[in-house]
C-alpha cells in the first residue's frame, strides 16, 4: 500500500530490495495522481483503489508471469500479445510484430481469442479484420466485455475510414493497413494502444470516484442508486441509503492541518468498507460527509444494525502520524420502499 504509517510504499520497496533484491512489486493507491514516477524493473504495475477483485488477481498474475520471464532472461520482461487472425495470416502477423512483443498466443479468428481470454492473461490483441467484418465488429464487442481492461488493436486489408471507425467505436484502440505496416510502426501502435487504453481507465476511474479516499463519488452513488432501486423493484427486497457525518472532523482540522485531516479521512474510507459487502457502494460525497447504498436486505430494521456498527467502529480511536484522534458520526437511514 503507497500510503501506510511511518513510511510509504515507495520507500519500503527500497528497504525490501536490499534484503531481496529479486522481489518484484505491485502498489495499490487510492491516490494514483499523488504518487510519483516508480522504478520500471521492481515495481510492476499499479492498482488504484478501491478494486475490482478479478482484476487485482490478473493484476497479480501479470506481474508474477513478468517477474518470472526476467528472472529466467535477466532483462525486461516482453509484452504478451493475443493475434487473432484467419489461416496463414496468423504466421504473417506474428512476423511483423517486433521481437521484443513476440510472447504471447495465435489464434484462429475472434473465437479462439474469445476462448483463450477466459484462460489465460495478456497486454494486448492484435486482431485481424479481413473477412465478415459485420461478424468480426460484433464479436470484437464481446471481446471487450469479456475483457474490459484490455487493449485491442485492428489490423485491416486496406485504408477504409468507415471500418476504421466502426471498429473504434466498438471498442478498438487504433486500425492499420496490415500490408503497409512494418514491425517498428507496429510495435509503437501497440505500445500506443496500451496506454490509450491505460488513459482511458484513468479517466473513468476519476470521472467515478473521489480521488482521495478511492471511494464512489456523488455521481457514481446516485448511479449505484438507481440500479439498487430498480433492482429492490424487481426483487421485492428492501434496500436502504445511509448518510454519515462525522461529528468533531472540524477541530482535527484546524488543530493539526488537512494533510493530518485528509489521512483519517483515508481511515473512515477504509473502516467503512469493511462493514459493508462487497457489492454494497461507500461514497465520499465532500468534506466529512459520507454516504452508503444497501441492498437485499432481509427487512428494512437491517439498516440500522449496520448504522450502528458505523457507529461503533468510527467511535475508536484512529492513529494518523503518531497522534491519536477520535471522532464520533451521526448517522440518517431512508429506507426503500417504505421512504
Amino acid at each position: 500500500d503507497y500510503m501506510m504509517p511511518k513510511m510509504d510504499g515507495l520507500t519500503l520497496i527500497s528497504e525490501l530490495e536490499l534484503v531481496q533484491p529479486e522481489a518484484a512489486f505491485v502498489i495499490v493507491t487510492g491516490m494514483p495522481h499523488r504518487l510519483p514516477s516508480v522504478p520500471g524493473r521492481a515495481v510492476m504495475d499499479v492498482v488504484v483503489k478501491p478494486w475490482d477483485n478479478q482484476l487485482l488477481a490478473t493484476t497479480l498474475r501479470r506481474a508474477m508471469e513478468r517477474h518470472r520471464q526476467l528472472m529466467s532472461r535477466g532483462a525486461n520482461p516482453a509484452g504478451s500479445v493475443l493475434l487473432a487472425a484467419e489461416g496463414s495470416r496468423g504466421a504473417a502477423l506474428h512476423r511483423l510484430l517486433p521481437s521484443d512483443l513476440a510472447q504471447g498466443a495465435t489464434v484462429r479468428g475472434v473465437e479462439g481469442a474469445l476462448t483463450l481470454l477466459g484462460e489465460r492473461d495478456f497486454d494486448v490483441v492484435v486482431l485481424n479484420l479481413r473477412d465478415d467484418v459485420e461478424q468480426r465488429l460484433r464479436q470484437l464487442v464481446k471481446m471487450q466485455d469479456l475483457a474490459p481492461h484490455l487493449p485491442i488493436l485492428v489490423l485491416g486489408a486496406e485504408q477504409n475510414d468507415e471500418l476504421a471507425i466502426q471498429a473504434i467505436h466498438a471498442g478498438a484502440q487504433d486500425y492499420l493497413v496490415q500490408d503497409g505496416t512494418d514491425p517498428i510502426a507496429l510495435g509503437r501502435s501497440i505500445c500506443f494502444a496500451i496506454e490509450r487504453k491505460r488513459r482511458e481507465h484513468r479517466l473513468i476511474y476519476r470521472a467515478q470516484f473521489d480521488p482521495l479516499t478511492g471511494l464512489a463519488n456523488r455521481g457514481h452513488l446516485e448511479e449505484q442508486l438507481a440500479r439498487t432501486i430498480a433492482r429492490a423493484n424487481r426483487s421485492g427486497s428492501p434496500s436502504a441509503l445511509l448518510f454519515a457525518d462525522l461529528d468533531g472532523f472540524k477541530a482535527i482540522n484546524d488543530e493539526h492541518g488537512h494533510e493530518v485531516g485528509d489521512l483519517l479521512l483515508q481511515q473512515v474510507a477504509g473502516r467503512l468498507r469493511g462493514l459493508v459487502r462487497d457489492f454494497e457502494t461507500v461514497a465520499r460525497l465532500g468534506g466529512d460527509e459520507f454516504a452508503v447504498v444497501l441492498s437485499d436486505l432481509t427487512q428494512p430494521a437491517d439498516a440500522a444494525v449496520v448504522a450502528s456498527r458505523i457507529c461503533d467502529q468510527l467511535v475508536k480511536p484512529f492513529f494518523v502520524e503518531d497522534l491519536e484522534l477520535r471522532v464520533s458520526t451521526s448517522v440518517g437511514i431512508a429506507s426503500f420502499p417504505q421512504d
